[in-house]
């Protein structure tokens, strides 16, 4: 039985090649003429000074949507800068109790600068041993 359906089924292949070959050279003929009339009407689109390709739905409403932002952004902007010109702008001196302080005068500013000065040790370039020994080994251990 299995030789009878072997047979059969290579009778049916070889009967059923021809159109198997026939389709697949209409597709590529078919294939091979959009080729060349997307290539000419591309050289025509580029040569116009055109898009190449069409924009779609999803663009639109994505540049669409972008287009809003940037407008908000340009309003929030203007509305910031409308109210930076109306509120007096900060000199570079500031007021404490009645005296004004320069900005290398100010507290924070000075802890800044003694940090600076101080020779801090940092663990960063230190062997993990080193670092060990002075901790006092691993605490989990």
């Amino acid at each position: 039985m299995k030789v009878i359906k072997g047979f059969l089924k290579g009778l049916l292949y070889v009967i059923l090649s021809p159109l198997i070959l026939a389709g697949f050279a209409i597709y590529a003929v078919y294939s091979l003429l959009v080729f060349i009339w997307e290539f000419f009407v591309a050289s025509v689109k580029f040569f116009t000074g055109k898009k190449l390709t069409t924009e779609l739905k999803e663009d639109k409403m994505v540049k669409q949507l972008v287009e809003e932002k940037d407008k908000e952004y340009q309003l929030q902007k203007e509305k910031e800068e409308a109210q930076a010109s109306i509120t007096p702008q900060p000199s570079s001196n500031t007021t404490i109790n009645n005296f004004y302080i320069t900005p290398d005068q100010l507290p924070i500013n000075q802890n800044i600068q003694s940090l600076e000065n101080n020779n801090i040790q940092s663990i960063e370039n230190k062997e993990i041993l080193e670092i060990e020994e002075q901790t006092g080994g691993d605490e989990n251990e």
